[in-house]
């Protein structure tokens, strides 16, 4: 069942403490998207991408609610009695969720959350996983609501933007903290991009450290230029207090 976003909006908390934590592949101008795809393919990068997304580090004040993970593995919390399954959320726009493949849609072991105005988008989408929201304030009240509700059975850990420009601008210019884990790709066609990655105001965002960069993810990362299929690529931070 898709839930409408704005439907069950909390609106007692103050959203704008979340951190946001883009996840892009980008190439050395920025580019990310080439006629409504990907413009390389990199079995490694996309690894990254769906163990970031998927892996769930509790952060200190809930790993003492924690329980047996469910049948599917997933990490499940105790809130006043009632169990509920942890996963991190997927925030993106319409023409990020058209871009992935029917199989691979929705995102699984993730609750994905398409930002669009156009209440058909969804029609017919199954899925307990996926809801519609106006816009990126819109998606966080919906997190507040589904991790104060004990009737959701969900607990959404860490939020991750996905794209597009749009959305990815959006999340920039919030006043949330953001982390961006952008890989950049030495890619020898970019000017054939036509979707781009916002610039990064240099004002506000840090270049983090390798080192930090590690700290803040949930598993072992490659330092230094990595190469796949004659691409060169790198794993990197910034981030926004």
């Amino acid at each position: 069942m898709t839930v409408v976003a704005s439907s069950l909006a909390s609106t007692g908390n103050d959203s704008s403490r979340q951190v946001l934590k883009l996840i892009v592949a980008a190439a050395q101008n920025n580019g990310i998207g080439r006629k409504g795809t990907l413009p390389w393919t990199l079995k490694s990068e996309m690894a990254y991408f769906t163990k970031m997304t998927r892996t769930v580090r509790l952060p200190a004040a809930l790993r003492g609610l924690q329980v047996a993970n469910d049948s599917g593995g997933d990490v499940c919390i105790s809130m006043d009695g009632t169990e509920k399954r942890v996963l991190n959320a997927c925030i993106m726009g319409r023409h990020s969720w058209e871009s992935i493949p029917l199989r691979y849609r929705p995102l699984n072991h993730r609750y994905n959350i398409v930002l669009t105005s156009n209440p058909g988008l969804l029609a017919g989408e199954t899925s307990p996983l996926v809801a519609r929201a106006a816009d990126l304030r819109d998606a966080l009240s919906h997190i507040e609501h589904i991790n104060s509700d004990p009737a959701t059975g969900i607990f959404i850990n860490d939020v991750f933007v996905i794209g597009g420009h749009a959305v990815y601008k959006a999340a920039m210019h919030s006043p949330n903290p953001v982390e961006i884990f952008m890989t950049r790709v030495q890619f020898s066609e970019a000017d054939t991009c036509d979707v781009f990655f916002p610039e990064i105001p240099k004002d506000s965002f840090t270049h983090q450290s390798f080192a930090e960069l590690q700290a803040r993810v949930p598993f072992k990362v490659q330092e230094g230029k990595l190469t796949e299929d004659n691409l060169e690529y790198e794993h990197q931070l910034f981030t926004k207090p």
